[in-house]
C-alpha cells in the first residue's frame, strides 16, 4: 500500500497499471476475510461507466472492488476509518463533505476521471439502509455521465446466507459502530454477494433526475425477483413498512410497470 502510495506521487501511469491488479486483488482477498464469495451474475462490463448501486454496507465497496478496478465517491468521514479509510486512498476514492455545497464540482471532477478512463462508482442512496429495496436516488451526481456522455451502469447486490436465505447482518446503518459491526461480520459463516448489471443507460437528452429514476428502477426491478424468492421476517417487515406509506407504494408500483 505504501509503496503504491509513493508511487502515485512520482509515477501516476505505473501506479495505475498497479492499481488494476492490486484493487481486485484487494478486493478479494478483503472479502474472503469477512466470510464474504462474490459471484457476478452475466458478463462483467468491460466500458468506461457511472457505475451506480444500492447501498447496504461499507462492505458493498469492498465486494464491487474485488470485481474491478474502479474509483468511488464515498463520505468524507470513511478516509478515518481504519484499515478501510487508507486503501480507500489509496484507490483513489473522492471524498465528499455532506451539505457542504459541493456536488457540481465533484460531478465534474468525476466526469474528467470518467474521460481519462476512469470506471466511477457512487451511492445514490447517500447513505445505507435496512431496507431490502433500494431506497430514494439523489440526482445530483448523475451530472457526471451528462458532462462526460458516459453511460451509466446500475449495479444491483445482495447479500445471501450459505444456506440461500437474505443476509440480515450486512446492513450498516444508524448507530452502528463500525469496528464492532466489522467485527461481527468475522465471525458469522461463510456467506455470498450476488452483483447483478442491469442494461446501461445511456445520458444523451436526458436530465439528471430522468437518468436517477431509470437508474433506481433498473436496480429495483433487477432485485426484486431476489427478496420475492425468500419471505424472511425482515423482508416481510419492510414490505409492510412500504404497503403502509401509499405514496411510496405507488411509486414503486409505478416502476414495476414501467
Amino acid at each position: 500500500v505504501g509503496a503504491i502510495m509513493l508511487m502515485n506521487r512520482f509515477n501516476p501511469q505505473l501506479a495505475e497499471k498497479w492499481l488494476t491488479w492490486f484493487e481486485p486483488f484487494w478486493g478479494k482477498q478483503a472479502a474472503w476475510v469477512f466470510g464474504v464469495r462474490i459471484e457476478v451474475e452475466g458478463q462483467l462490463p468491460k466500458t468506461t461507466a457511472l457505475w451506480v448501486g444500492n447501498h447496504l454496507s461499507w462492505m458493498d465497496g469492498i465486494i464491487l472492488a474485488g470485481i474491478t478496478r474502479i474509483a468511488f465517491v464515498g463520505k468524507a468521514e470513511v478516509r478515518d476509518w481504519p484499515f478501510v479509510g487508507l486503501l480507500t486512498r489509496v484507490i483513489g476514492c473522492v471524498f465528499v463533505h455532506r451539505g457542504m455545497g459541493e456536488s457540481a464540482a465533484i460531478a465534474q471532477q468525476l466526469a474528467q476521471k470518467m474521460q481519462q478512463g476512469t470506471r466511477i462508482l457512487f451511492f445514490p442512496e447517500a447513505t445505507t439502509y435496512r431496507s431490502t429495496l433500494p431506497q430514494h436516488f439523489h440526482d445530483k451526481l448523475f451530472k457526471a455521465a451528462i458532462a462526460s456522455q458516459m453511460p451509466i451502469q446500475p449495479v444491483a447486490l445482495v447479500y445471501r446466507t450459505a444456506q440461500g436465505g437474505l443476509q440480515q447482518d450486512i446492513p450498516y446503518v444508524l448507530n452502528d459502530i463500525f469496528v464492532w459491526h466489522a467485527l461481527k461480520l468475522l465471525v458469522r459463516p461463510m456467506q455470498s454477494a450476488r452483483i447483478l448489471f442491469p442494461a446501461e443507460i445511456m445520458p444523451h437528452d436526458k436530465t439528471a433526475s430522468e437518468l436517477a429514476l431509470e437508474a433506481e428502477r433498473a436496480i429495483y426491478n433487477a432485485l426484486l425477483p431476489c427478496y420475492t424468492q425468500h419471505y424472511e421476517p425482515q423482508y416481510l417487515e419492510d414490505m409492510g413498512q412500504i404497503k403502509a406509506n401509499k405514496a411510496l407504494a405507488a411509486r414503486l408500483q409505478a416502476k414495476v410497470l414501467a
